[in-house]
Order: structure tokens, then sequence, then C-alpha cells
């Protein structure tokens, strides 16, 4: 089911998902939750800590740059659950978005008073230009974080 509400002020879908695990007793347990997927602008705004990735050196000799786009699911605690990187130079440079990808944190999301669960990307620059190698946050994200 998927249904139109609000999030810190902007109108998203959340749709309903149920996870079903089985414990060690043999019983199964089901969890209902809401999944909220939003643009990356409002994901930034909901940080509240910022890992950047690293420049892997090996990429940064070869001269390899690129961007990096990095799906995203966090919990209702504003946990990272799951990274997926969706597109990269190379493996390397992907595995370094993931890497600080996944010590990211969220303030919780909330919609029509229950948490919400959140997925979106992640996007990165690794440039390589007269000043150096380095990463950057897309130009139109720069402030919206705290660092």
């Amino acid at each position: 089911m998927v249904k139109q509400c609000l999030v810190a002020g902007f109108s998203i879908c959340i749709a309903s998902a149920t996870c079903t695990s089985r414990v060690l007793t043999g019983q199964s347990s089901e969890t209902k939750y809401e999944v909220a997927t939003i643009p990356e602008g409002l994901l930034r705004k909901f940080a509240e800590k910022v890992v950047m990735p690293k420049y892997p050196r090996s990429s940064s000799r070869k001269r390899t740059s690129g961007i990096v786009v990095g799906t995203v699911e966090v919990n209702e605690k504003g946990e990272v659950t799951s990274v997926k990187v969706a597109e990269t130079p190379n493996q390397e440079i992907g595995l370094a978005a993931m890497d600080a990808i996944q010590q990211w944190r969220f303030r919780p999301a909330g919609a029509e008073g229950k948490p919400v669960r959140l997925r979106s990307v992640l996007t990165f620059y690794f440039v390589i230009d007269k000043k150096g190698a380095r990463v950057e946050n897309p130009r139109r994200f720069e402030g919206l974080m705290k660092k």
C-alpha cells in the first residue's frame, strides 16, 4: 500500500512493508514498517553525522575520478541499514563511499505520528584537478548538512 503524507513539511510517498523473520525457536515473527522514499536533499537535511569518503590513494595515483551514487536505507532510529552502490568509476572508489555512508546517522523521521524508515540516494564527486584529489558533495547540497 502506498500513501501520500508529509515528512518534515515535504509531501512524500510512503509504502508499507512487512518483514518476516524466523527466530531460533522456530517461530516466525512479522514486523510491519513504513518506508518513505525521499529526495537526496531532504535526506541530507536529516543528517546528524556526516562522514565524507576518503579518496583511495591508488585511484588518485591512477587519476581515476567520477561520480558515486549510493542507494541508502535508514531505519526508524536513524541508523543506516543498507548501502548499495548504483554508480561508481571503479570498485575501490565505490567501497570508499560505502564505508563512509555506513557511518552516517540521521534524525529519526516520522509521518502521521509514526516512525518511518527512509530510502534515498547519496551522491559524491571524486575530483582530481590542480588542487589535487578530493571528494565533494554536489554543490546544490552544500550548506544543508551539519559539519
